[in-house]
């Protein structure tokens, strides 16, 4: 990715409509796990360590994805910016109360695959809805596999979102499992290093007369997934030269 200056001029462009994407995100990330109105008056924002930070992400994030995107079709960037005001309190949800609601999954779900189909066909490249619907397909298997053995439904349902652009970023079938699958891999070794070095604090920290009476001890697979769709959104070019 070479940062020029019309790319700079999106990039800023992304920032300015960040803020009330930003503030969308975490109105999403507070009201949802409280079954709060979204549609109620404003101010409808909190400020908190969490809208903060989900501001602050958005923020950087839509300046990459405009840096990112600078040199491809509009509809990889807003299908980019949809993918993250979605995840973004998808992620933050997961961590407070270790759920990823329908309430933004399935409407995540319709706005992406509304701009993988509309891109495509304005693209004239139909046969990307193909690749989305397989990238979607093997993350969702994969998960479901994790599912039968105990990990969470809402990783799978989440996942598939993930999975619907990744493949829509791929100009074939193979790439498109591709991407998936680096996704997966990167985000399950992120979870899988996070666990380490948390068990190992918690090991040292307390005593194991306390471990004994305290229960099992879980975290968000959630957020690691999230970063490691994004980390292959941004890292795509380099991994076209790659082999699974």
């Amino acid at each position: 990715m070479v940062i020029t200056p019309e790319a700079s001029v999106l990039a800023l462009v992304c920032a300015v409509v960040s803020l009330p994407a930003g503030w969308f995100a975490g109105v999403l990330a507070t009201r949802v796990p409280d079954r709060e109105n979204l549609v109620r008056p404003w101010p409808g924002w909190r400020p908190d360590e969490h809208q903060l930070v989900i501001s602050l992400t958005t923020t950087a994030l839509f300046v990459a994805c405009g840096w990112r995107f600078a040199d491809q079709p509009l509809p990889y960037l807003l299908g980019a910016l949809a993918l993250v005001v979605g995840l973004v309190p998808l992620a933050v949800v997961d961590i407070r109360v270790q759920r990823l609601p329908d309430a933004i999954v399935a409407p995540l779900y319709v706005v992406i695959f509304t701009i993988v189909v509309g891109g495509s066909l304005l693209m004239d490249e139909p046969a990307r809805i193909r690749w989305a619907l397989a990238g979607g397909a093997v993350w969702v298997v994969c998960l479901g596999v994790g599912w039968l053995i105990g990990m969470g439904f809402g990783d799978v349902k989440a996942g598939g979102v993930m999975g619907l652009y990744l493949g829509w970023l791929a100009p074939d079938g193979l790439q498109a499992v591709g991407l998936v699958l680096y996704a997966l891999m990167i985000g399950v070794l992120l979870a899988s290093v996070y666990g380490i070095v948390d068990r190992i604090v918690y090991t040292v920290r307390v005593p194991i007369e306390e471990r004994r009476s305290r229960p099992r001890r879980w975290f968000a697979l959630g957020p690691f997934l999230v970063a490691g769709a994004l980390t292959v959104v941004f890292v795509y070019p380099s991994l076209t030269t790659l082999t699974i």
